[in-house]
This record gives C-alpha cells, structure tokens and sequence, in this order.
C-alpha cells in the first residue's frame, strides 16, 4: 500500500512536468572569459481538467512517464553538455592566461630595451 502511495503521489508532482535542457552564459572573473553551462528548465505540458475516474489514471500514469523519461533524455544531454563546456573553458583559461603571460614578457622585453636605449644616449 505505500508503495502506491508512493508512486501515485510521485507521479502526481511530476505530471505534466517536461524537463528541458537550457544554456546559460556568465563571466569567469578568473579566466576574464563568458562561459556556458546547461541546466535543466521545466516546462508545463499538460494540465489534467475534466477526467474521469479511469481516463484521469491513464492521464497521470502517461504523464508520469513522460516526464520521467524527459529528465533522463534531458539529464543525459545537460551532463554531456556540460562536460564539453567544461573542456571549452579549460582551453580558453589555458589560452588567456598564455596570451597575458605573452604581453607581460612583451612589455618586460620593451621595457630592458628602453632601458638599454637611454644606457646608450646617457653614454
């Protein structure tokens, strides 16, 4: 008996819930890049209105279903994603911070040979 309650009080909260992937796009202060990440969004599907007793069942159980297998289709996709977000920042940082470390050695070299240059006319 509980473990119909359970199940019908869980397919009651999910039904007519659809999870569907979504993208975001914020600032890494780190990196000083604008990164994604998906998470997952839900969306009302269907609202049960005017059901009978046996067409009201089938309704939830179908929904109930629905909504299981779309977080898992849709969990699935939001790890994937996520996963190659991931490698994408890596190698943005990666790239950024060799970019600075260029420009900071860039201007270290300027400034040596600007020095060497006013050497040379104080001589």
């Amino acid at each position: 008996m509980t473990k119909v309650l359970l199940a019908s009080s869980l397919i009651t909260l999910l039904s007519g819930c659809i999870f569907v992937p979504k993208d975001i796009t914020y600032f890494n202060e780190q990196c000083q890049t604008f990164n994604k990440k998906a998470v997952l969004d839900t969306t009302t599907a269907v609202r049960l209105q005017n059901c009978s007793d046996h067409t009201c069942a089938l309704m939830l159980a179908s929904t109930g279903v629905v909504s299981a297998a779309s977080l898992v289709v849709s969990g699935s996709i939001v790890v994937v994603k996520n996963v190659v977000y991931w490698k994408e920042n890596r190698s943005d940082c990666k790239s950024q911070e060799q970019r600075t470390q260029g420009e900071q050695s860039e201007s270290n070299h300027q400034q040596d040979s600007q020095s060497e240059i006013s050497d040379i006319e104080r001589s």
